[in-house]
């Protein structure tokens, strides 16, 4: 009932109900999700001057959304409202902060809002490659034309990835690495295409990178492929190593 009363902007009736559920452990994770919604607008309602949110409030949203986290099904709004709330912090996040994110991405890597979110909060706590590698793949999977152009300029004011290094005994130093994986949801085929061998993936009838078995290496420009499970591919957000 709380969360049908936020839904039909009744904040008051939809508080009333949703603070005593989420207190009793209701196993719902649209009640979590909706209650941090309503202490995040009740913040905005209260906060005067630069309207951050101090430590005390931050962490009074972000509490029920960690909660969310733990019960099936996930839901993208959780992660929607965890960089909602580190966007809003007085403090700035740090990498360590933002890796709950990474987690929303693996479950929902074409959620627009989220990853140009994630990119912007990674590029504020000063992982600069993590960013770029969130703006890239987004921009590669949105087919909104507002969403390409908001990550084309995030992407653009990221300063320049480094080049890897294939010298021998660089010992990786300057190279490449995945640090995050997510399983896209188009199935992608394996087929031999002419100048790119007999293990070339395809997606939509591009060529995404070659066959690799849960790994990832080099696909396409600087992103990093892989073979999932039933022929899923893998998307590697590429970060320095």
């Amino acid at each position: 009932m709380g969360v049908t009363e936020s839904a039909l902007n009744h904040a008051d009736r939809a508080r009333e109900l949703l603070e005593p559920a989420v207190k009793a452990g209701v196993r719902r994770p649209s009640a979590y999700v909706e209650l941090a919604r309503l202490r995040l607008a009740d913040v905005h309602r209260q906060t005067f001057g630069d309207g951050k949110l101090g430590a005390a409030q931050l962490s009074a949203v972000l509490t029920p959304l960690f909660e969310a986290r733990k019960q099936p099904p996930a839901l993208p709004e959780t992660y929607e409202l965890i960089a909602a709330a580190w966007a809003q912090s007085a403090v700035a996040p740090t990498p360590d902060n933002l890796a709950v994110l990474d987690e929303g991405i693996r479950a929902f890597p074409r959620d627009s809002t989220l990853l140009y979110n994630a990119a912007q909060l990674y590029r504020q706590a000063g992982a600069a490659p993590t960013a770029t590698s969130i703006a890239r793949l987004g921009l590669r999977f949105t087919t909104d034309p507002a969403a390409k152009t908001k990550f084309e300029q995030c992407s653009l004011s990221l300063p320049p990835r480094r080049r890897a290094s294939n010298r021998p005994g660089d010992g990786g130093r300057g190279g490449r690495r995945a640090g995050l994986a997510v399983e896209l949801g188009g199935v992608v085929e394996q087929r031999a295409v002419a100048g790119e061998g007999a293990d070339a993936l395809v997606e939509h009838g591009e060529v995404v990178g070659r066959r690799r078995h849960g790994a990832l290496g080099p696909g396409g420009g600087d992103q990093l492929v892989g073979l999932g499970q039933r022929g899923r591919l893998l998307a590697g957000l590429e970060t320095a190593a």
